[in-house]
């Protein structure tokens, strides 16, 4: 099933709506929606992600970003970032700490680096 790609930003839009307004179970289907259907990014999977730590489910989040997301995007920077920022609020400093570290010290998405500099600085 080919996906129309502004359709798929729309739905990136409603998740991120969804979870600004803690509606946690919608944005949560639909991110998971978009990367069951693999819509070409991993935006995705970052929003269903976030919408877990939204929720205090930094556990979980850790787990999609690292058992499921990784598997598919393994060179992505942002994903790598966004796992650091889940280990760190789960509670898993050293891993946090290691993971950011890997992408400040090697990262070309700027993003990202600021991200995992943040993590590091504990800027959140």
């Amino acid at each position: 099933m080919e996906f129309d790609s502004q359709l798929g930003k729309i739905m990136l839009e409603a998740g991120i709506l969804a979870g600004i307004y803690q509606w946690h179970e919608e944005a949560e289907r639909i991110f998971k929606g978009l990367f069951e259907m693999k819509v070409g990014s991993e935006e995705p999977v970052i929003g269903y992600a976030l919408t877990k730590i939204m929720a205090n489910k930094s556990s979980e989040a850790v787990q999609i970003l690292r058992d499921e997301a990784l598997r598919f995007y393994p060179d992505s920077e942002m994903l790598k970032a966004f796992l650091a920022l889940a280990l760190k609020l789960a509670g898993n400093t050293y891993e946090s700490e290691q993971t950011a570290q890997s992408v400040t010290a090697t990262g070309k998405n700027q993003t990202a680096v600021r991200l995992a500099s943040a993590v590091l600085k504990e800027e959140l």
